[in-house]
């Protein structure tokens, strides 16, 4: 019977991830008066909405990628549901990396993390969680090949249980700003 009901689980309850990155020129007066009003949002219900705004006034570019959820991932909700409490369950970093082999199952890291930031909003509704992540203007720049995100993670690369993994081809200058939302959709 129990061998039943967790094929039966394994069969229905599956999370898709979905990131979408959006890059915005930060250069004119209003894009940095604006900036400094989102980052004076961050971790209040507002941000979210405020960002969608920025990103709609001064966007560049958008990327949209279906990401995987990697095993260590999924085996922190396994864990809870059990009762376990190892792990929070919040995802609270997001990480960009340089690193271009493929994403796997197995990944516990991202293949070479250059910069990593804390977790800008989250919300939930309808079984979807939304997690976006900001990276200002003058914090980072680079080419990105990886994104990665973590459950209980610190500002230190590498840390945390690497929830979700996405090949990406991301470039941001000094003069952009990025912001990665990640949705998370359980069905």
């Amino acid at each position: 019977m129990l061998k039943n009901i967790k094929k039966n689980l394994k069969n229905q309850i599956k999370i898709k991830g979905q990131v979408v990155a959006v890059v915005c020129d930060v250069s004119s007066p209003e894009a940095k008066k604006m900036e400094k009003e989102l980052l004076a949002k961050r971790g209040t219900l507002q941000f979210h909405d405020l960002l969608m705004k920025f990103n709609a006034l001064f966007g560049v570019r958008k990327y949209v990628h279906n990401n995987l959820v990697t095993t260590v991932g999924r085996e922190v909700l396994a864990r809870l549901l059990a009762g376990d409490a190892t792990y929070s369950g919040e995802i609270n970093y997001g990480a960009l990396g340089t690193d271009d082999t493929a994403v796997d199952n197995s990944d516990t890291t991202l293949g070479s993390e250059s910069y990593r930031n804390q977790t800008a909003s989250q919300t939930f509704a309808n079984n979807i969680a939304y997690i976006d992540f900001y990276y200002e203007a003058t914090e980072c720049d680079g080419n990105y090949k990886e994104f990665g995100n973590f459950i209980d993670g610190t500002a230190s690369a590498d840390t945390g249980q690497l929830f979700s993994h996405v090949n990406v081809d991301w470039t941001k200058s000094n003069t952009e700003s990025l912001t990665v939302s990640c949705i998370y959709t359980i069905t």
